[in-house]
């Protein structure tokens, strides 16, 4: 029997490109996001997967009264699939990142 919220070790051997990893990261305004710690996550994960796309959706975080912005929250994910091993022969691809705004709907 498994503890209700326990999050569970992902199956990599299940990771394919049929069935891509998804890694999401919260994070709001208020609180600075460590960028090298990010990067250095990136570099490491980039060294068996490929990154094929990641999406960003910026929700704004507002007071009781509606008019006074608190902090923006930020939901950010990343999507791997396994490398190819010969991928160092190759030139990296570049990564286009998609900003999904949700003020703007």
């Amino acid at each position: 029997m498994r503890t209700i919220g326990a999050v569970m070790p992902a199956d990599r051997s299940r990771i394919s490109h049929d069935r891509p990893l998804r890694c999401v990261l919260y994070h709001e305004s208020r609180f600075p996001l460590d960028e090298a710690k990010l990067g250095q996550w990136l570099a490491e994960m980039e060294q068996n997967y490929e990154l094929l796309g990641r999406e960003s959706v910026t929700l704004p975080r507002m007071r009781h009264d509606e008019r006074t912005l608190v902090a923006v929250e930020v939901i950010d994910s990343y999507k791997f699939v396994p490398r190819d091993p010969s991928h160092d022969a190759r030139p990296s691809t570049t990564l286009t990142d998609r900003q999904v705004d949700s003020t703007a709907h």
